[in-house]
């Protein structure tokens, strides 16, 4: 029988496995294709209207269980850990200076935030080019405060763990970023794809320097509270990024 790695086709565990992680890869990157494609309706809606937090908080969960239950299932299905086990494997137990790393991961994201801002502002002004963020403006103008914070914390926790956790440690640092910033071509913004490959760079190289998931988890959640803090606040002026 055919094995591929760790991956053996004669094992039912494994094919399980491998079709639960090809949904959750047409998930991730094929529907935000046929979604730039106008192959089926976006996501981007008029702003300002109650019932969108309610579409906002369903899709988030929706992703987390797609993108956590497939890299629980696959570290199950395939290679037989228990949940310690599977943690561990993600850099999410047994790690050192947690507190240190969170650190280090909000550090990164500042700094990356600022440098992002004035790369984009030295453009505005040298060539005039700028993009509108709709999808971010859309999902910033739609939460109250209690639903950003639940949305900054599960996109934090279920791209972390499936982007650097899962898929950097067995594809490598530069795929995983591309892929990274390829699953958000749905937003329909070069900046928007350009922006996360660059943050996804950054967490990659965090996440081989901790050896601790948490610091990358930091970063992101940190970034994205304080990007739809600002687009709640100041509205358009800040929606030209969200990760």
């Amino acid at each position: 029988m055919k094995t591929f790695g760790v991956v053996n086709l004669g094992n039912p565990r494994h094919i399980l496995a491998i079709i639960i992680m090809a949904m959750a890869f047409f998930y991730i990157f094929g529907l935000p294709v046929l979604n730039f494609l106008h192959l089926i309706e976006g996501s981007i809606s008029p702003v300002g209207r109650a019932d969108h937090e309610t579409k906002v908080l369903f899709q988030i969960s929706l992703n987390t269980l797609v993108m956590i239950g497939s890299v629980f299932s696959w570290l199950k299905l395939v290679h037989n850990y228990n949940l310690n086990a599977i943690l561990g494997s993600l850099k999410l137990k047994d790690v050192k200076n947690t507190h240190v790393a969170m650190v280090y991961g909000v550090s990164a994201s500042l700094f990356f935030m600022i440098g992002m801002y004035m790369i984009l502002s030295l453009v505005y002004i040298l060539t005039g080019f700028k993009q509108e963020n709709r999808l971010a403006l859309w999902i910033g103008e739609s939460l109250s405060w209690v639903g950003i914070i639940i949305v900054s914390v599960l996109a934090a926790f279920s791209e972390e763990i499936f982007f650097r956790g899962y898929l950097q440690e067995r594809i490598g640092l530069f795929p995983a970023a591309f892929l990274f910033g390829f699953a958000h071509i749905s937003y329909q913004n070069i900046v928007q794809v350009v922006a996360p490959i660059v943050f996804g760079i950054i967490l990659g190289v965090l996440l081989i320097k901790t050896k601790n998931l948490y610091s990358t988890i930091s970063a992101h959640f940190s970034f994205n509270l304080i990007q739809l803090t600002f687009i709640k606040i100041v509205t358009a002026a800040f929606s030209s990024i969200f990760i």
